[in-house]
């Protein structure tokens, strides 16, 4: 019996869930990562966060489309779908942070908590439904 050979007592759409909480949280990590190594390396904060998030971004695609979701889509409509979606997330948490920030007076902690939150699920109802739906 191999380590993937066992039934499962998580349905699909919790699995799903898990993997795609793991694969954001690593690809967070990722970008972290990348973004410290080049400015440690000299590299100006634009370009080497744009090639980090770049990085992050094409791993995060992978991971989701192959991983989280069974890689059962074309790439010719995913990934497309998969940018608007994160281009829209980023969106999205701007316009939550600033609110929060501003009308609301929210802290700093409180704001990041919430837009990371916020923005996860908005990600993953787009990535699941949308980007990748179910065949």
């Amino acid at each position: 019996m191999g380590f993937g050979d066992f039934t499962s007592p998580l349905s699909a759409p919790q699995r799903q869930l898990i993997r795609f909480v793991l694969s954001g949280g690593a690809m967070a990590l990722l970008f972290f990562a990348l973004s410290y190594v080049f400015a440690r390396m000299g590299l100006r904060p634009f370009a080497g966060n744009l090639v980090a998030y770049c990085v992050a971004f094409l791993t995060g695609y992978t991971l989701q489309r192959n991983w989280t979701f069974g890689a059962v889509h074309r790439h010719e409509r995913a990934l497309p779908r998969y940018a608007i979606a994160q281009f829209v997330c980023a969106l999205w948490s701007g316009v939550v942070g600033h609110s929060l920030v501003v009308y609301l007076g929210a802290t700093e902690f409180a704001m990041s908590a919430a837009t990371t939150v916020l923005a996860s699920s908005l990600s993953f109802v787009l990535t699941r439904f949308w980007v990748f739906p179910q065949k």
